[in-house]
């Protein structure tokens, strides 16, 4: 049985660094010093219940903004290229879970990724803003209720996701301003967006208590 001297557990398959930290593994005699590979199935059947409830989440998305479309007569099919952002941010989320280290830090840079994946898209089709109003807005509440659903599978440690949440209000923030200063037709969806993030983070703020504050001043020393 091989063992991990950084977890100090014994891995008692073929692997050869710790499925943990990704330290390499250690032959020999040492293992049976080491407590045995703790049960991870829980969180695994989390993680999955939360893929499973960010493609459905985009899905209904997906469809509302089709119906939205259609009624609203719209010129141009934004509803569809706005799945486009969708179905990418399911893909690097799912990509993501594959590979569990610091999901965290993996969902800010996808998000930011996608944003701007939307506003190329955007301004190679054109079509107007969609990719402002409609498209960028869309990514960071597709991402941002990810970011809950991985806070609800790890809710001990949820005060240690603050600080993805600071960026997704920050986001959609600076998303909400732009379409309120270009007078965006849709600037509902951005403003909604912003509200949405900013009453997660009160919420984490609010239950968390010294510690969420603790959190904060530690990230961002204030």
């Amino acid at each position: 049985m091989s063992s991990c001297r950084k977890c100090g557990i014994g891995i008692r398959d073929e692997s050869k660094v710790c499925p943990l930290c990704g330290a390499p593994l250690e032959m020999g005699d040492t293992a049976h010093e080491t407590s045995g590979y703790p049960d991870v199935s829980p969180s695994i059947k989390k993680m999955q219940l939360a893929v499973k409830i960010i493609i459905f989440s985009s899905v209904v998305a997906e469809i509302v903004m089709i119906i939205v479309n259609i009624f609203t007569k719209s010129d141009y099919p934004w509803s569809a290229l706005a799945g486009v952002g969708l179905v990418f941010g399911c893909f690097t989320f799912t990509f993501s879970f594959r590979n569990n280290r610091s999901l965290q830090r993996k969902l800010v840079i996808e998000t930011f990724a996608t944003v701007i994946v939307i506003f190329v898209v955007n301004a190679v089709v054109g079509y107007g803003s969609w990719g402002l109003t409609i498209g960028a807005p869309a990514a960071v509440a597709a991402f941002d209720i990810a970011l809950v659903c991985l806070m609800l599978s790890e809710i001990r440690h949820y005060r240690l996701y603050i600080f993805g949440q600071v960026f997704m209000v920050a986001l959609s923030v600076i998303l909400a301003i732009v379409c309120l200063v270009r007078k965006e037709s849709f600037y509902w969806v951005c403003v909604g967006t912003a509200m949405f993030t900013i009453i997660v983070l009160a919420g984490m703020i609010v239950f968390g208590g010294r510690q969420a504050t603790g959190e904060l001043k530690r990230r961002f020393r204030v």
